[in-house]
């Protein structure tokens, strides 16, 4: 289904999103305050390609389209939607270059 390198990066990527914000949640580093957003669509992505591949053909691989409706929808709650109603949440053009990021590494290396 998965080759095992995806499903490693997958793991690794899940637990790192684990320890960074449950366990190290001090840091202030550039890295650390946007590498969730780059996490977000490879962890999305192989979540969704993983349901696909599960219930429809095993050679699935999820279109271009797919992936930048997965950004667009973030960038759409996570940056315009959810800072009107919460302090929590900031507008951030920078997170949204994150999840691009992030979908040309999906893309690129998961999307098999």
């Amino acid at each position: 289904m998965f080759s095992v390198r995806t499903i490693i990066l997958f793991w690794v990527m899940v637990i790192y999103v684990f320890f960074h914000n449950f366990i190290f949640t001090d840091s202030t580093s550039f890295l650390h305050q946007y590498i969730d957003d780059i996490l977000l669509v490879p962890i999305v992505g192989t979540i969704v390609l993983y349901f696909h591949k599960r219930f429809r053909e095993n050679s699935y691989t999820l279109p271009i389209s797919h992936i930048v409706t997965i950004v667009v929808a973030n960038a759409i709650v996570f940056e315009l939607i959810l800072p009107l109603f919460s302090e929590q949440y900031t507008r951030d053009l920078i997170d949204i270059a994150a999840y691009t990021i992030g979908a040309m590494f999906f893309h690129l290396e998961m999307n098999k």
